[in-house]
């Protein structure tokens, strides 16, 4: 359902879900408050990932993904461009998986919670 969400709704439109996932500036905001945030990753610690997890393909164990400029970049040699093409291709592969916080934040947007929503809004 999330990708889906994802897919239909906010990789091509001018939505906060689009904004958290590809404005630099928020990803900034977001590694810096965002570490404590349940379901969210821990970086220090070597924990969670940033918004999407990386599925190699024959390998059911997820990796974790990090920001680095215009890319997510796993410990290996996969990297994903962060723009709606790219990340709509790889989500409708199965190679990336919506991390927890970014599940959440979707689904509470569209089922009840506003506490979610009122935090992506703060980082935007």
């Amino acid at each position: 359902m999330v990708i889906r969400l994802l897919c239909q709704h906010h990789l091509f439109a001018d939505t906060e879900i689009h904004e958290l996932i590809f404005n630099p500036e928020v990803h900034k905001l977001l590694k810096q408050h965002g570490e404590d945030i349940p379901g969210n990753f821990q970086s220090k610690q070597g924990k969670g990932t940033f918004l999407f997890w990386y599925l190699p393909v024959g390998n059911g164990r997820r990796r974790q993904l990090w920001p680095k400029d215009k890319w997510l970049v796993g410990s290996d040699d996969y990297r994903v461009e962060l723009n709606p093409q790219a990340v709509a291709a790889e989500l409708k592969n199965g190679r990336l998986i919506p991390g927890s916080f970014l599940s959440l934040l979707l689904l509470s947007e569209y089922y009840g919670s506003s506490v979610w929503a009122a935090l992506v809004r703060a980082l935007i």
